[in-house]
């Protein structure tokens, strides 16, 4: 087995070459497998045993409105010197900043101040963050955050020690603090990761990493079969019955809410929504996908809930329904649009509804494939009437689902408001017991689906192919890659 003629490199693709290492420009979700490996925040995540300490030795609530850290003797950046405090509160100014389109701003939006300072009525230093001294963080909020040492093992929650960062071509000058650094950047090809030295946690003789840049999930594929890859991020649908034998093939379940939406022009609408909803037999779907999950019911972990509450597929409700709807709007041509960033899996996804509104109700509904940009811009200014929407969660939690439709929320795109909802989520940001958190996380999820704004899509699994030469890596529910305990060997 070689990779690039070189025994022991571990490789893997993702379909945009990042803009910068700066955690301030990035905009993709594939970003993170990157730049997760490259720079570490006070904290990282694993599926299997939660939080982990990284940079932070200790962090304790002092109250629902303040959270003290400490930072480990042994955070260095890649050049030696110590991270301090400072460096922190350096980049969380900077990222929460007026120009700033950071995923960050969501992120920090209940420490004091956040959002005057974003806004620019504010100056950045009056944001809820200060160095008590070179080794302990403090942080103030406006309103409780239950779910703030989650959001801080985000891969943009991370310090810097600088506000400048080189251009591609001088990359390797770039100071960082994960368990690797940059090696060389082929803009537009690849780029090559050496093991960071100074970071004192995971397994000290990493090999190399090489990340290729391929846009097209069928190349990659057939640059894992050739050798070039030797992690496959996501398979082909078409690809997965043939390959669950191998001893290469991997299911990750992911904690995301994917759904198809019912916009605003479907509001007044509650019989054709209803229609809509029960018309689809989801256990055609979930074959068509090869998944584990059931389309229906919410893509969240089980445990979070203490129910599954989900749509089942009912002809005769739904013809029921039907036969309510105004004439006028069923001889309507509504469409369902996508991105075209999920590729031919999603597009298969839209033909399928397309086709069981044909066949169940008769109604003729056309498809629109959007570039992303387009798409996403479309969604914020005017959501179509059935759209589909993937939404990856940044922390492991019913909160980080719900909020997204609360009344007034910027990606509540089926513009859901509903008082007892709204409540429901009130109550979990006072971070309640585990208990209560699960039913009141099943409590929202029956008012969401109960409403018929949405058709959630099951619990999701992303498919890879590893190399079982590699082991240590691990990819966690919020997509995130870790390679600090990567190895090779058989």
């Amino acid at each position: 087995f070689k990779h690039h003629g070189s025994v022991g490199v571990h490789g893997f693709h993702m379909a945009l070459d990042p803009v910068s290492l700066d955690p301030l420009l990035v905009q993709s979700a594939d970003a993170s497998y990157f730049l997760n490996n490259v720079m570490r925040g006070l904290y990282s995540y694993s599926s299997e045993s939660g939080l982990t300490l990284e940079d932070a030795k200790s962090c304790r609530r002092v109250s629902s409105l303040k959270i003290a850290c400490e930072l480990r003797p042994d955070a260095k950046w890649s050049n030696g010197s110590m991270i301090v405090a400072a460096d922190y509160v350096r980049s969380f100014r900077r990222l929460i900043g007026p120009h700033s389109k950071s995923a960050a701003i969501d992120l920090l939006k209940n420490l004091k101040n956040a959002l005057e300072i974003h806004g620019g009525a504010v100056a950045p230093v009056e944001l809820g963050i200060r160095a008590v001294d070179a080794s302990r963080l403090e942080f103030s909020f406006e309103k409780p955050d239950p779910d703030f040492l989650f959001k801080l093992a985000s891969s943009v929650l991370v310090p810097t020690k600088s506000d400048v960062y080189p251009l591609k071509e001088k990359v390797q000058e770039t100071i960082v603090n994960g368990p690797y650094k940059v090696k060389s950047w082929l803009p537009g090809r690849r780029v090559h990761l050496e093991p960071n030295h100074f970071y004192k946690r995971g397994q000290s003789l990493r090999p190399d990493v090489e990340i290729l840049f391929v846009d097209d999930d069928e190349t990659a594929y057939n640059l894992y079969e050739h050798g070039e890859l030797t992690l496959l991020r996501r398979l082909p649908t078409s690809a997965i019955p043939k390959s669950k034998a191998r001893n290469d093939f991997l299911q990750v379940p992911m904690a995301r809410f994917d759904y198809y939406g019912f916009g605003p022009e479907l509001r007044d609408q509650p019989a054709l929504r209803e229609a809509l909803t029960y018309s689809a037999n989801f256990s055609e779907l979930k074959t068509i996908y090869d998944a584990l999950g059931m389309p229906g019911c919410p893509s969240l972990p089980r445990h979070l809930m203490n129910e599954e509450p989900c749509i089942s597929f009912d002809l005769a409700r739904a013809k029921a329904a039907f036969a309510k709807v105004p004439s006028e709007i069923k001889s309507k041509r509504f469409k369902i649009s996508f991105s075209n960033m999920g590729g031919d899996d999603i597009k298969r996804g839209a033909e399928w509804f397309q086709a069981q509104w044909k066949k169940n109700l008769g109604l003729t509904i056309d498809i629109e494939s959007n570039e992303q940009g387009v798409y996403l811009a479309k969604l914020r200014s005017a959501p179509p009437a059935i759209f589909r929407k993937g939404i990856a969660l940044d922390r492991p939690t019913c909160l980080a689902a719900l909020e997204t439709f609360a009344t007034g929320g910027p990606e509540n795109f089926v513009k859901f408001q509903n008082d007892a909802y709204d409540d429901v989520v009130k109550k979990l940001l006072l971070g309640p017991s585990e208990a209560a958190r699960k039913k009141l996380c099943t409590d929202g999820i029956k008012i969401l689906i109960g409403e018929n704004r949405l058709i959630p899509l099951g619990r999701i699994h992303f498919t890879l192919l590893a190399r079982p030469e590699f082991h240590g890596w691990s990819l966690n529910e919020m997509n995130q890659l870790d390679l600090a305990n990567l190895r090779y060997g058989h």
